[in-house]
């Protein structure tokens, strides 16, 4: 850096030449630097969906994003494929289409093994999950959060005796040896919910 502000106070056409080839290279690291960076942040978010993780890699897109809801942290409004902006029902058509384009995507599967469900014996499938895992899951779920499809609020999760602990072990163990979700798991509702500017607008 400092090299390069030397040959900038040159105005000879050496200082001049000296100073395009330091701020080339200059140029050139930064932009290592940034795509190395860019690269990392990808790979952290990549593990963290790949491990279930999906709260935390959803707070790490925000952050990357500038703590906002849409590239740089500027999304002050639902756009068309051509960048125009869109309201009302056509805006609601927009949101429900990029929803539906996120979630069809193709499951990324080359270069990952797979066995034959059918060819896995006992002895390789792996333990059955554990009560303490279950106990621990359910001790971090957090408060407050809206029902699913079930209509089942957390604190219902959260307050189950031993019996309900037992059967949801059962449960997610059924699930575990079949190697199949049940039709309700894979269905998700969205409800996109508009802030409008006012107290508690960045809230």
């Amino acid at each position: 850096m400092e090299e390069r502000r030397q040959a900038k106070k040159r105005m000879d056409e050496e200082g001049k030449r000296k100073y395009r080839k330091l701020n080339n290279e200059l140029r050139r690291e930064c932009e290592k630097a940034r795509k190395k960076w860019l690269d990392e942040k990808c790979n952290e978010i990549e593990e963290l969906e790949k491990t279930g993780k999906y709260e935390e890699a959803y707070r790490k897109i925000k952050e990357f994003n500038g703590g906002g809801g849409g590239v740089g942290g500027n999304s002050k409004c639902i756009e068309s494929r051509e960048g125009k902006e869109l309201f009302g029902e056509k805006a609601l058509r927009r949101w429900k289409e990029y929803i539906e384009e996120l979630y069809d995507k193709k499951e990324i599967t080359e270069g990952t093994e797979t066995e034959d469900e059918e060819e896995v014996n006992e002895c390789s499938m792996g333990y059955r999950i554990l009560e303490s895992e279950v106990r621990q899951d359910l001790k971090e779920m957090k408060r407050g959060k809206a029902p699913g499809v079930d209509e089942l609020p957390v604190e219902l999760m959260k307050n189950l005796n031993d019996k309900g602990v037992e059967n949801v072990i059962g449960l997610c163990n059924k699930i575990y040896e079949r190697g199949e979700w049940p039709e309700e798991f894979l269905k998700t509702v969205m409800k996109p919910i508009p802030k409008k500017k006012g107290r508690y607008y960045k809230m």
